[in-house]
């Protein structure tokens, strides 16, 4: 699984690189398929695997908070992270940050994001990349 995570590293870079310098290429198959490969890696290593978003709009907001991966293809932008296993905490850390609380609120926000991406890394856990 590390040779898959360091393959999307890899791909993130190649495809930012080779785009302007800050952004990824648009559509760039292979940063979405070393993303895909990430999640079967994770799945093989550890049994199963779970994925999520961050950022829900729309009929995202119909999803599970979390949700187990069946080996279905996992479109473009379809999941934000993988981990190796359910986790209530990040499931309550990501329903929070969903919760209205009275407008925007810069700090807030960081310090909710940075609480769900420590989660994931503590999880073992690995951010997903599209384009």
């Amino acid at each position: 699984m590390t040779d898959a995570a360091r393959n999307l590293t890899k791909a993130y870079i190649r495809s930012i690189k080779e785009n302007d310098g800050i952004t990824p290429l648009e559509a760039d198959g292979n940063l979405n398929d070393a993303s895909r490969d990430l999640i079967a890696a994770m799945h093989e290593k550890h049994g199963e695997c779970w994925l999520g978003l961050i950022n829900r709009h729309g009929k995202q907001n119909e999803l599970p908070l979390l949700w187990k991966w069946d080996g279905a293809l996992v479109y473009n932008f379809g999941a934000s992270f993988v981990i190796p296993e359910y986790d209530q905490m990040l499931a309550d850390l990501i329903e929070a940050r969903h919760e209205p609380h009275g407008g925007y609120d810069h700090h807030r926000n960081v310090a909710e994001v940075d609480a769900i991406y420590l989660r994931i890394e503590v999880l073992g856990g690995h951010h997903l990349h599209w384009s």
